[in-house]
C-alpha cells in the first residue's frame, strides 16, 4: 500500500512538475516580452486591478477546495453544494468589484483602473462558473488532468495578451490575456471533469465542509495579508510605477522557490491526508520532501541572487535595473517560503490547519510594525526587508512546532538542509567573484556560461557535503528513481 502511494505520489509529482515547468515557463516568457513592450507603469495599472480584486476574493473564501481533499471518503455527494456556493460568492463579488471599481481607483489615485476593474469582473464570474470537480483530480493525484487543465488557459494567455500588446502596447494586453486564460480553463474543466455539478444546496453539507474550511478561511486572509499587504503599500504610498517594479522584482526573485512549493503543496497535501494515521511513514515522506525541496529551491535562490542583473541586461530593458536589490533581498523570501509551504502541508493534512492561522497571525503582527517605516526610508528594497524578517521568524515557530506532529527536533530538519545550504553558499560565493574578475563583457553567451557554473558548483558541492553527512538526499533521490521505475513497470 505505501509502496503504491509512493510510485503514486513520484508519478503525480512528475505531472505537476511538467504542468508547472511548461505554465510558469510559458507565463515568465510572456511576462518578458510584455515587459520590453509594455512600461512599469502598465504593470503597476493591471497590478492595482488584481490586487482589489484578490482583497475581496480573500474575504469570501470558503476551503471548500481543501476540505474536499482532506475527507478520507468519497466527495462525490458534495460537489453540488460546493459547486452551487461558488456560484452565489462568485456572482457576489463581481458585483461588487463593479460598483467599487471607482473607489479602487481613487485609493491608488490611478483612475485608468477602474475600467479595467470592470472588465476583470466578467473574469471573476468565469473563475467561478468552472467545474469544481476538478478537485477530485487532486484528492485521487490525478494530475495528468491538471496538465491539460491549466496549460491550455496558459497558452491561450500567452498568445492573445503578447498578440494585443504587439497592436495597442498598453495594460490592455494583460486584461485581454487574463480573460481569454479564465475562459479557455473554465471550458476545459466541464470536459475534463468526471462528472457535472448541479445548482443544489444542503446546509448539513456546507457546515460539514466549513467546519474544516473556516481554519483556511482565516489562513487565507492572512496569507493575503501577508503576500499582498506590501504590494498595497508600494501602490499606495510609492504610487503604481513603483508597484509595477516591485511585482517584477518579487515575479524574478520567487517565480522559481515559489513554483517549487505550489508544487510541493499540492502533492503532499493530499498525500500527507492519505497518510496522516501513520506516523513513521509521514515523518519519512516529509523529511524526503524538505530534502528535495530545498535541492531545488535553494539552487533557484541562488542563481537569481547572483545573476538577476545580468538577465534585466541581457532580456530586458535598462527601465527595469532599478528592482536589483529588492530582488536579491527577495531571493531570501523564496527559500524560506518554500520550506515553510512544506510544513504547512503536514500542519494541514494532520488536521492541525490553525497552526497556519497562528503562525499567519504573528507574521501579520510584525509585518504591520515595520514594513511602513522600511518602505518609506528605503523605498520597494525597504518593502521587501520587510516581508523577509516575519517570514524567517515564521520558519523558526514551523521548526520548533515539528516535534509535537512528527516527532523530528529542529537539529535534524536543520541537518536535512545544510548539503543544499552548502551547495547555495558555493554558488554567491564563487559566481560573485567570476563576475567582478571577469573581463569579458556580458551577453547571451556569457549569461548561459554562467548558469551552467553554477549548476556545476551547487550539485557538486552539494553532494560532496551530503556524503559528508551520512548521504541521505542522495539516498532520497535513489528512492525516487526506484518508485517512478517501479510504476513504470
Amino acid at each position: 500500500m505505501s509502496q503504491n502511494l509512493g510510485a503514486k505520489v513520484v508519478q503525480s509529482g512528475l505531472w505537476v512538475l511538467a504542468t508547472r515547468i511548461l505554465q510558469r515557463a510559458l507565463s515568465f516568457i510572456r511576462s518578458i516580452i510584455l515587459a520590453r513592450l509594455l512600461s512599469p507603469e502598465d504593470f503597476g495599472l493591471f497590478g492595482v486591478a488584481l490586487l482589489t480584486l484578490a482583497t475581496l476574493d480573500t474575504f469570501a473564501q470558503t476551503g471548500f477546495r481543501q476540505a474536499l481533499i482532506q475527507k478520507s471518503e468519497s466527495t462525490t455527494m458534495y460537489l453540488d453544494t460546493a459547486w452551487s456556493v461558488e456560484l452565489i460568492k462568485g456572482s457576489i463579488l463581481a458585483a461588487l468589484l463593479y460598483i467599487l471599481a471607482p473607489y479602487a481607483a481613487a485609493f491608488f489615485q490611478a483612475p485608468e483602473t477602474a475600467a479595467i476593474l470592470r472588465v476583470i469582473a466578467a473574469s471573476v464570474m468565469v473563475q467561478h462558473i468552472t467545474n469544481i470537480a476538478i478537485v477530485v483530480f487532486e484528492k485521487e493525484l490525478e494530475f495528468h488532468k491538471f496538465f491539460l487543465f491549466n496549460l491550455t488557459g496558459t497558452v491561450g494567455e500567452l498568445i492573445i495578451s503578447t498578440t494585443a500588446a504587439l497592436f495597442f502596447r498598453s495594460v490592455w494586453a494583460l486584461v485581454a490575456g487574463r480573460l481569454a486564460g479564465d475562459l479557455i480553463r473554465c471550458g476545459v474543466s466541464f470536459f475534463l471533469a468526471p462528472c457535472t455539478p448541479r445548482f443544489r444546496l444542503s446546509l448539513a453539507r456546507f457546515w460539514e465542509l466549513f467546519s474544516f474550511g473556516k481554519w483556511v478561511l482565516g489562513s487565507g486572509i492572512l496569507t493575503f495579508l501577508l503576500t499582498q499587504g506590501d504590494d498595497i503599500l508600494v501602490g499606495r504610498l510609492l504610487g503604481v510605477t513603483a508597484l509595477g517594479l516591485y511585482q517584477m522584482a518579487y515575479l524574478l526573485s520567487n517565480l522559481p522557490a515559489t513554483e517549487v512549493s505550489h508544487l510541493i503543496s499540492q502533492i503532499t497535501f493530499p498525500a500527507y491526508a492519505k497518510i496522516q494515521n501513520n506516523a513513521a511513514r509521514l515523518r519519512d515522506i516529509f523529511l524526503m520532501t524538505v530534502r528535495s525541496s530545498a535541492l531545488i529551491s535553494f539552487f533557484m535562490s541562488g542563481i537569481v541572487f547572483v545573476l538577476v542583473d545580468d538577465f534585466i541586461q541581457v532580456f530586458m530593458k535598462e527601465q527595469w535595473l532599478p528592482i536589483v536589490p529588492a530582488v536579491k533581498v527577495l531571493c531570501f523570501f523564496g527559500m524560506t517560503r518554500s520550506l515553510n509551504a512544506v510544513m504547512g502541508s503536514l500542519f494541514m493534512a494532520t488536521g492541525n490547519p490553525h497552526v497556519i492561522t497562528l503562525v499567519g497571525s504573528l507574521q501579520l503582527v510584525l509585518l504591520a510594525i515595520i514594513i511602513v517605516p522600511l518602505t518609506i526610508f528605503f523605498g520597494i528594497t525597504g518593502t521587501a526587508c520587510a516581508v523577509v524578517i516575519p517570514n524567517t521568524a515564521a520558519l523558526l515557530y514551523l521548526m520548533v512546532r515539528l516535534p509535537h506532529s512528527v516527532n523530528i527536533t529542529p537539529l535534524r530538519y536543520i541537518r536535512n538542509l545544510l548539503p543544499p545550504l552548502c551547495g547555495c553558499t558555493m554558488i554567491l560565493l564563487m559566481l560573485s567573484y567570476l563576475k567582478t574578475g571577469s573581463t569579458v563583457g556580458s551577453g547571451y553567451g556569457m549569461f548561459f556560461i554562467n548558469v551552467c557554473i553554477g549548476i556545476a558548483l551547487y550539485f557538486s558541492t552539494t553532494f560532496l557535503v551530503d556524503r559528508v553527512c551520512g548521504g541521505e538526499l542522495l539516498q532520497t533521490l535513489k528512492h525516487i528513481q526506484g518508485l517512478v521505475r517501479t510504476d513504470g513497470a
